[in-house]
């Protein structure tokens, strides 16, 4: 687990901070490496370099980690770069461990980065158009959109899967857990109220019909027992309702 000492905010001062703000700087540069498809590759092999050189223990180093590949500073606006960002998170996972659940950071700043993504797929799209000069605009864009998702599918079950990785039938209250944030993070945006349009809504259910099979696959090896009949009983009520409130919602699962 992260370490109570390691509850810090990037240092400022001393040698420390001067680490930080060169390790700083070299995310900066690899994210714009990740805008040329000469560079992409490289830039993700630092960025993932990067991660594994942090102390898996530090609660401070995951926070400023996850603030520096997310930063507003520099925003990837190619396809393939908003890809390659988001498929570092899995990674950050995996370093970081279950930890990453037990301080929250996956429910509150990991899982809400898949969902701005989502929300922002029109914007890719929009990109993707508009770099292709005009030409076959709108099947760019679809096909742009749909990548989003697709990766977005991909991230959380990589995620979900690397979390899940524990002797088996031991670990029901880390299945209940992990599977809780996730779900809600998707589920979250269905429920009638919620205030998100129905572009986001759809795309939330497109991942929901990638990852519930892993999720429901995994389910059985973590136990079963009254409370874990009624975690996937109310997941799949909230599901269903959630399907019923978009149109055409029903063909997409």
């Amino acid at each position: 687990p992260l370490s109570a000492s390691s509850h810090r905010q990037q240092p400022h001062g001393g040698s420390g901070g001067m680490k930080m703000r060169l390790l700083e700087r070299r995310v900066l540069e690899a994210l714009e490496k990740l805008e040329s498809r000469d560079t992409v590759e490289q830039g993700a092999q630092t960025l993932r370099g990067i991660i594994e050189g942090l102390d898996p223990s530090s609660l401070g180093d995951l926070c400023w980690l996850l603030r520096s590949l997310f930063s507003d500073r520099v925003t990837p606006s190619r396809t393939w770069a908003r890809r390659e960002q988001l498929l570092l998170l899995p990674a950050v996972v995996q370093h970081f461990g279950r930890s990453t659940v037990t301080t929250s950071v996956l429910k509150e700043r990991i899982l809400p980065i898949l969902i701005a993504a989502l929300e922002r797929a029109h914007d890719v799209g929009s990109s993707a158009a508009a770099a292709g000069g005009g030409v076959g605009a709108r099947e760019l864009q679809a096909q742009a959109q749909t990548q989003v998702v697709e990766v977005v599918g991909r991230v959380l079950g990589e995620i979900v899967q690397g979390l899940m990785v524990v002797e088996e039938g031991k670990n029901q209250e880390g299945f209940l857990e992990v599977s809780t944030a996730v779900l809600d993070t998707l589920l979250n945006p269905l429920d009638p109220g919620s205030g998100w349009d129905m572009a986001v809504k759809r795309r939330c259910i497109l991942v929901l019909s990638a990852l519930l099979p892993v999720l429901l696959r995994d389910a059985p090896v973590h136990g079963q027992d009254s409370r874990m009949d009624d975690h996937m009983e109310n997941l799949g009520l909230r599901l269903m309702q959630g399907i019923m409130t978009v149109p055409g919602a029903q063909d997409g699962m």
